[in-house]
C-alpha cells in the first residue's frame, strides 16, 4: 500500500524522513548495534532488506519518465501524460522537454507529481552521443532553453523562436527547407 501511495503522490519531505526514522529506530532499537547501510542491504547478501522511502519514490518516478519517453505505443496513459506536460511553460512540448533545462519556466500549472518528474529527472546526469543514430530524436531535440545550442545571440533569439513557436530541430529545418520527409526523400544517401 505504501509502494503504490508512493508511485502515485508526493509526500512531504518531513513525513517521509520521520516514517523512514520510525522505521530505522525500529531495527536498531534505538542502539545502533549495525551500521545504517547493512540495514538497507537485501537480505540475500545479509542486510535487513529495508527499503529507503524517498529513494524508492525517486525510483518510481524515474520509471515512469522511462516508460513514458521509451515504453510500449499503447500505453493507456501516455496521452494523458503528454496533453499534460504540453502545457507546462505554454512550449506545447511534451517528451522534448526531459532534454531542456528548466531552470526559469513555469512549472505551477503541473501536479506536483509531474513536477516531481522533473526534479527527479534534474538528479541525474545525461549523457547524449554526439552522433545521432535516430533521425527520430534528433528531429524532436528542443532548440530552446539548452546548452546544446548556444548562441551569442542569447535570449533575443530564444524569445522570437518561443514566439514563433519554433522549439524544436524538425521544426527549424521545416521553416528553412520545407517538411522534412519531403526533403529526406529527396535525398537518395539519407
Amino acid at each position: 500500500m505504501l509502494a503504490h501511495r508512493l508511485a502515485c503522490t508526493d509526500p512531504p519531505v518531513n513525513l517521509l524522513s520521520r516514517v523512514q526514522a520510525l522505521m530505522v529506530d525500529f531495527f536498531w532499537d534505538r542502539m545502533h548495534w549495525v551500521p545504517q547501510s547493512v540495514l538497507f542491504l537485501p537480505k540475500e547478501e545479509g542486510g535487513h532488506g529495508l527499503v529507503h522511502l524517498a529513494g524508492r519514490g525517486a525510483a518510481f518516478r524515474l520509471r515512469f519518465v522511462q516508460r513514458f519517453l521509451t515504453g510500449p505505443a499503447d500505453l493507456v496513459w501516455r496521452p494523458v501524460a503528454r496533453a499534460l506536460l504540453e502545457h507546462c511553460g505554454g512550449l506545447g512540448l511534451a517528451e522534448s522537454l526531459f532534454l531542456m533545462d528548466l531552470k526559469g519556466l513555469r512549472l505551477n500549472n503541473l501536479s506536483s507529481f509531474y513536477g516531481g518528474l522533473f526534479n527527479v529527472w534534474g538528479l541525474h546526469r545525461k549523457e547524449r552521443p554526439e552522433c545521432c543514430g535516430s533521425l527520430f530524436w534528433l528531429l524532436r531535440e528542443p532548440v530552446v532553453r539548452v546548452s546544446r545550442f548556444v548562441c551569442g545571440v542569447g535570449p533575443s533569439l530564444q524569445q522570437r523562436l518561443c514566439e514563433e513557436r519554433i522549439l524544436t530541430l524538425g521544426q527549424v529545418v521545416e521553416v528553412c527547407v520545407g517538411p522534412v520527409w519531403t526533403t529526406l526523400q529527396a535525398w537518395p544517401h539519407v
